[in-house]
């Protein structure tokens, strides 16, 4: 459980820092690896759900898994780990359709937005060998 509890904060501080650059109009986005990629991305028609940025929606998906892992982990009742089951399964695909956005719609690719996408798949890995392997 540490393992989900660790790779999501990290994913709650992508979405922090993403969030906090989607409202900066004073510096441009740092994107390693992709140069631009990141503003493309970020800019786009795409990086908003009625005029919200995905990465709030980050910011939320993360703080569930916090929250559900914690719980699990504490209480160790079967339906809170079906819920973070369920939960990190909704985050790899979602993250795989924007991930198909990025790379067929808006032709760039956001650092960031891709990490944060490893990251979703990592814990459904984690939660799924978790599932297997639970006594």
């Amino acid at each position: 459980m540490i393992v989900i509890l660790i790779l999501s904060v990290g994913g709650l501080l992508i979405s922090i820092y993403l969030t906090k650059q989607h409202y900066n109009t004073v510096n441009p986005i740092f994107c390693p690896l992709t140069g631009s990629g990141c503003e493309v991305v970020m800019v786009s028609k795409y990086s908003e759900i009625f005029g919200i940025p995905l990465s709030v929606f980050g910011i939320i998906y993360y703080t569930l898994v916090i929250i559900l892992s914690s719980a699990f982990r504490f209480r160790q009742k079967d339906i809170l780990f079906v819920i973070l089951a369920g939960w990190t399964t909704f985050g790899l695909l979602f993250s795989l359709c924007l991930e198909f956005i990025q790379i067929f719609l808006i032709q760039a690719i956001c650092f960031y937005c891709s990490l944060s996408a490893i990251i979703c798949l990592l814990l459904f890995v984690v939660e799924s060998l978790m599932k297997k392997y639970k006594t």
